[in-house]
């Protein structure tokens, strides 16, 4: 048993808990280092590898502003693409205003694919945003992360 806890995946948290000597090490931490690592904490959370301790790094104001910042970016890009998927099969590929190399059937099907990838992680990106939000105006960490478990592995592992 004492094997299996050795090898268990330690969170973004406890790495960097673990490399830096300094307390108030997640003050410190670079904005951009922080906000490449989103992708990485929302894993961790819907993993359950964030430690109750760790909740509180949610309340820095570093780490929660570059949550947001990241999810809201994330959001807008993927709402985008859902957006132009649609108009793509909704008018240019019935129109058949493409060239004439483009296989049609291919292009819905691929376009489909596409667009449902694109709606999954623009809804994760919002639900995640929402939650940050929700713990940058006072929400309990813990208990707002909560969310994140109820998406599913394999959708917040895609983004």
């Amino acid at each position: 048993m004492a094997i299996a806890k050795q090898n268990r995946k330690k969170s973004f948290f406890a790495e960097q808990r673990e490399g830096n000597t300094n307390p108030n090490f997640i003050n410190n931490l670079d904005y951009n280092f922080l906000r490449n690592s989103v992708k990485r904490i929302l894993k961790d959370v819907s993993d359950n590898l964030i430690i109750p301790e760790d909740y509180v790094y949610f309340k820095s104001n570093n780490v929660i502003n570059a949550c947001l910042q990241e999810a809201y970016e994330n959001y807008q890009s993927n709402k985008t693409l859902r957006l132009a998927l649609t108009a793509y099969r909704g008018v240019i590929l019935p129109q058949r205003y493409v060239t004439p190399d483009v296989d049609i059937n291919t292009e819905y099907t691929t376009s489909g694919i596409e667009l449902t990838k694109a709606t999954d992680r623009e809804m994760i990106w919002w639900s995640a945003w929402s939650i940050f939000d929700a713990i940058s105006k006072g929400a309990d960490p813990q208990q707002s992360l909560m969310n994140i478990q109820r998406i599913q592995k394999q959708s917040i592992r895609a983004l």
